[in-house]
């Protein structure tokens, strides 16, 4: 467990190489699931005994552009893929960026939408010159 009184963090934009593209708003959503699953949050929070039920705030530090992706109930399968909130919700409660984070029942699924509400957005800074202007952090206490 890293970070302070069980907070657990990791950074995008030290793991993503400069061939990376994406649509640019699409890049937000793909770093902060990048950050969750390269640092390995997940599995973190199950090896210590708890597991997504028990997470109470998901913080997303990001970019000004990736404040924009706020959608918190979304209706269709394509705006879940447009939400931050959706997203990371999905990924904490399936322990994919893929797919399965994505697809149809997981807009009914009663933990997702749990962990949609919790989902904090806030602007990372400072914002560093490219490569590295893509920032983002992700925290689950």
């Amino acid at each position: 467990m890293a970070g302070r009184r069980g907070a657990e963090r990791c950074r995008s934009h030290d793991m993503i190489g400069q061939n990376l593209i994406l649509p640019a708003i699409a890049l937000w959503l793909a770093l902060m699931i990048t950050a969750v699953l390269n640092g390995a949050l997940r599995e973190k929070l199950l090896a210590s005994g708890r597991t997504p039920d028990d997470i109470r705030e998901i913080t997303v530090e990001t970019h000004p552009r990736g404040m924009t992706l706020t959608e918190i109930e979304p209706p269709t399968v394509l705006s879940a893929k447009f939400s931050m909130p959706h997203a990371l919700a999905a990924v904490a409660a399936r322990g994919t960026g893929g797919q399965a984070s994505f697809a149809r029942d997981t807009l009914d699924d009663p933990a997702i939408a749990r962990l949609r509400r919790a989902v904090r957005l806030a602007p990372y800074a400072p914002i560093e010159p490219w490569p590295k202007d893509r920032p983002g952090r992700v925290t689950w206490r």
